[in-house]
């Protein structure tokens, strides 16, 4: 029937995001601040994709950029957690006013508690942290802390098959496995040294 479901949720928080974004090619100033009507304005899709022959492993491998040559300012959502970038701190501030501003007009609360400063080292989110730097482009590596757990978890495994134990805990199975599926979205390498853990 009509009872609430992911799929309800999902849709809805997508359909807000489009409203959020608004129409890419408005372009115009507020005559009142300066401030850009939509700085989530975007003119062409940038492809760096490995193979060709202008591939920078800096940059990332697809970007959208602005008319100005910049790259756009984007919105990045974990379940109900947003993240607003953008090119420079300015731009990135009015992108997250034009954030909270219109999820308010369609009845989405915001947590201003919640708002930081726009920074290039903005902290973990979602299980990731991004560091820059001008020589090697962006990083995401995980907290030290998760990545010390994630060792402890494997070693922990490998020491039980190692001493001959067959019967292992299913739920402790699935437990160790989620949390490894967690740490593994910033490193896609390890993925497929997953597929043990997923036959359980």
């Amino acid at each position: 029937g009509f009872k609430s479901s992911p799929y309800n949720s999902v849709k809805m928080a997508l359909v807000v995001e489009e409203i959020v974004k608004g129409d890419r090619h408005e372009t115009r100033v507020s005559p009142l601040d300066g401030a850009e009507l939509n700085p989530f304005q975007w003119k062409i899709v940038r492809l760096n994709l490995p193979g060709m022959k202008t591939y920078d492993p800096r940059s990332s491998w697809v970007c959208k950029m602005r008319d100005d040559g910049r790259p756009a300012c984007d919105l990045f959502t974990f379940v109900d957690d947003e993240r607003v970038v953008g090119p420079t701190e300015e731009l990135t501030w009015q992108a997250g006013h034009v954030l909270a501003a219109r999820q308010s007009y369609v009845g989405v609360s915001d947590a201003a508690r919640k708002v930081r400063e726009a920074s290039q080292t903005a902290g973990a989110w979602a299980g990731a942290v991004v560091h820059i730097h001008s020589e090697h482009g962006v990083c995401v590596l995980t907290s030290e802390e998760k990545w010390t757990k994630l060792k402890d978890i494997i070693q922990k495994w490998l020491t039980r098959l190692n001493e001959g134990n067959t019967l292992l805990s299913h739920k402790e199975l699935m437990s160790d496995r989620g949390f490894l599926v967690y740490v593994t979205r910033n490193y896609p390498a390890m993925i497929p040294y997953l597929k043990g853990f997923h036959l359980t």
